[in-house]
């Protein structure tokens, strides 16, 4: 006799839906990120909405960018995201190594960071909101 056997849980549909959304929540996380971390460049500003320090009046002197942390608009265009499905991580970065200099601070250049703020606003604001609606919109459906 041959079993008739049906999948009542849906389990293949439910792990595939889950998958998918998986792969879709860590592409938005990365990109919402990057688009926060460029919003902070028109506002003066890190994605928690603390300003950057103002410009040394010896920076405004030398005729570049008014705006802060953009002289040629390098920095701004470095930040970029990755994701690594294997081990489901998002990577959010700048190419650019002057990052470094802003986010710590030097003797000469005040502490204007980016990246610890993008990363507490995910935190914060999209990590748990963007999973509920990105996953629980895929799962529901198949499970419901």
């Amino acid at each position: 006799m041959v079993s008739k056997a049906r999948d009542i849980n849906r389990i293949p549909a439910t792990i595939l839906a889950f998958n998918e959304a998986t792969d879709e929540y860590m592409d938005k996380l990365g990109k919402a990120m990057v688009e926060e971390i460029d919003k902070g460049f028109d506002k003066g500003q890190d994605a928690m909405g603390n300003p950057w320090a103002p410009l040394a009046a010896s920076t405004i002197n030398r005729g570049g960018n008014p705006s802060i942390l953009i002289q040629d608009g390098t920095l701004r265009d470095s930040f970029n995201y990755h994701v690594d499905k294997k081990d489901l991580k998002v990577t959010v970065g700048s190419s650019d190594p002057k990052v470094l200099y802003h986010e710590y601070g030097t003797d000469t250049i005040p502490k204007r960071p980016i990246m610890g703020p993008a990363a507490t606003w995910a935190h914060e604001k999209l990590i748990t909101p963007l999973g509920k609606e990105t996953i629980g919109n895929r799962i529901d459906p198949v499970t419901f």
